[in-house]
């Protein structure tokens, strides 16, 4: 995890600091893990540190930016948006495919195609075509060989973002033969969740949610951002921005609802458990039960248990029966000064 100006190694038993690097550049909050390398993105470049001893062993060449995203890790490559292009990294840090496609969030991977979220699109990216680069182009690092982005693209949901106005959330998500995405479309209350069909990017079904209105003519609840979809081999789970939690099987019908009463800012799935953090919005940031940790049983969304912390509360991970986050402990005023991790059985 990145801590204290460096990325740090914590032994899982106790919280222990194992080992300490202070290879630059410190950025994106959470690394991208693989099997033998924590991979750290920053402004300058991406770094690949020993999961053993934290020595940097890799290394981006040519280095770029990369702090607006973390990766994904497939095909033997390291999959993410770096130095402005959507990027295939290898084992030894050269850039071995890339488009001009502005992939936020970590993409989705599946065969051949990468799956990714831009600011108004969801895009299905074909990684097969081979990288060109054209004899005017810059020689030096700035402009990489790569596919252009018409002909790397297989489909764009929605096929006209600018007249539609839908804006994604970060990182799909697919199952079988469907890509899920949480939209907001501007002019309309509340989030959707959209299924697109993998091979076409037609939709083939939505839930709206629009927020509630507690009594007749009352202005309606606040809508915050909706979550990326988290998905099972039976459900697809989100929270659209209304206080609910919604489950739906991948055909689309809704299998339970469950109503939390605070905006829901992230979910994660561990085994038969849902995992839910909430916020509180209408207290005070230092006020108590501002934030909590809720699990809901997967298959019904019977709520299990329930945690209360008197701040936020974010960074939401499950691990081999360990739930991570990453809790405020010191805040002067709107300044945060001081987290901690914590790890729950």
């Amino acid at each position: 995890m990145n801590a204290e100006g460096d990325t740090v190694g914590l032994r899982t038993a106790d919280g222990k600091v194992v080992w300490r690097s202070q290879s630059e550049p410190w950025g994106y909050p959470t690394p991208t893990l693989g099997a033998d390398r924590a991979y750290i993105t920053g402004p300058e470049c991406v770094f690949g540190l020993d999961l053993d001893d934290g020595e940097q062993t890799w290394h981006g060449t040519p280095c770029h930016g990369a702090n607006t995203a973390s990766g994904t890790i497939a095909n033997g490559r390291l999959y993410l948006q770096y130095g402005g292009y959507f990027s295939a990294l290898d084992a030894n840090g050269d850039i071995t495919w890339a488009s001009p496609h502005d992939a936020r969030g970590s993409p989705a991977i599946l065969d051949q195609t990468a799956y990714v979220a831009t600011s108004f699109t969801a895009e299905a990216v074909d990684l097969t075509g081979d990288p060109i680069e054209l004899p005017w182009q810059d020689p030096d690092d700035d402009t990489p060989a790569h596919v252009s982005e018409q002909a790397a693209t297989k489909w764009s949901f929605p096929s006209s973002p600018f007249v539609t106005d839908t804006q994604i959330t970060i990182s799909p998500a697919v199952a079988g033969d469907l890509v899920f995405v949480t939209v907001t479309d501007e002019g309309e209350p509340g989030g959707k969740l959209r299924a697109l069909d993998r091979a076409s990017g037609d939709e083939q079904w939505s839930i709206a949610a629009p927020p509630l209105r507690p009594t007749e003519g009352s202005p309606p609840e606040p809508v915050s951002s909706p979550t990326p979809p988290v998905v099972t081999d039976e459900l697809v789970v989100t929270a659209l921005g209304d206080r609910r939690i919604q489950a739906a099987s991948h055909t689309g019908t809704i299998q339970w609802t469950r109503e939390l009463g605070r905006e829901v800012t992230e979910l994660a799935a561990g085994n038969d458990t849902l995992l839910a953090l909430t916020h509180d919005r209408s207290v005070e940031t230092t006020a108590p039960a501002h934030t909590s940790l809720v699990a809901l049983d997967l298959s019904s969304g019977i709520v299990l248990w329930r945690l209360e912390f008197e701040d936020h509360l974010d960074g939401l991970a499950v691990a081999a029966e360990t739930v991570y986050m990453t809790l405020v402990t010191d805040r002067q005023d709107t300044e945060v000064r001081t987290e901690q991790l914590l790890a729950l059985g």
